[in-house]
């Protein structure tokens, strides 16, 4: 599924700035208008987070997948992919509020795990990923200057560098480099662009930590805060997507085109649990 699932975080339920320091506590709401009058006292209600349950993805020749996912509150749980030939589950394994461990399941069969490890600052500083006897580890430095350096390796051989830059706690462009010290080195720069609406996932407590994994092989970003409209890959447009919204300024309806390979071009239905 097209850049989903390099997710995202906690934070108020009409957030619609990217200008907000995120709150990642997964803390449900409450509600009680009336408690200022002490003859018709309301004991407040719980309210539940918004949560995205499940996205239909049609491709432009007519091929349809559905994703669903599962929580434990506000902590996801797993996610299946339903298509006409294959059903891909993902699920995750949480130590506190941080998501330290993915696995991914074809057609029932485990092919790949990844490991997520976090520094002090509950910020993640190392991804690895195992697919059979392949191990790839992707370090991460953070630097003073909004920016994180990055490295992946296998084994000894190192895959690719570079540095996302971040806004307001949001990565929106990085620099990589393929293959450094071969023949075969290459530089890439891309960039996303977004809107200034409620991501789907924005509630998922720890997803939000999980939009820097592998940046050498994802991409662009899915957002922490809000939603991708334009993909540039060394100043050209790749893609763009637009958006139908809620109420709560999530989006609802999103149409998605691939510039460079229409065939992957595609609308998408997001559903909540209210």
């Amino acid at each position: 599924m097209k850049r989903l699932l390099n997710f995202l975080i906690v934070i108020s339920l009409f957030f619609v700035s990217c200008n907000v320091e995120p709150v990642d506590n997964g803390l449900l709401e409450t509600s009680n208008n009336n408690s200022q009058n002490p003859n018709n006292p309301i004991t407040p209600t719980p309210t539940t987070p918004v949560l995205v349950t499940k996205i239909i993805e049609t491709l432009s020749n007519g091929d349809i997948e559905t994703t669903n996912f599962t929580y434990n509150g506000t902590k996801i749980s797993k996610m299946t992919t339903i298509t006409s030939n294959s059903i891909e589950e993902t699920n995750y394994v949480y130590t506190n509020d941080l998501i330290t461990k993915s696995t991914y399941f074809l057609n029932g069969v485990l092919t790949e795990t990844t490991n997520f490890e976090y520094n002090t600052d509950l910020k993640l500083i190392k991804c690895t990923y195992i697919q059979g006897t392949t191990v790839e580890i992707t370090d991460y430095v953070y630097n003073a200057n909004s920016t994180v350096s990055f490295i992946t390796q296998s084994g000894t051989d190192v895959l690719a560098t570079g540095t996302v830059y971040l806004f307001n706690n949001q990565a929106y462009k990085k620099t990589v480099v393929f293959d450094p010290g071969t023949t075969n080195e290459y530089t890439e720069t891309q960039e996303t662009s977004f809107d200034s609406k409620t991501n789907p996932f924005i509630n998922v407590t720890g997803f939000s930590k999980l939009d820097l994994e592998t940046p050498s092989e994802i991409v662009g970003f899915s957002g922490v805060f809000n939603n991708p409209i334009m993909l540039k890959r060394d100043n050209v447009t790749n893609d763009t997507s637009t958006y139908t919204y809620n109420s709560n300024n999530m989006p609802l309806l999103e149409v998605y085109t691939d510039l460079v390979n229409p065939n992957w071009s595609a609308t998408y239905q997001y559903f909540y649990n209210q």
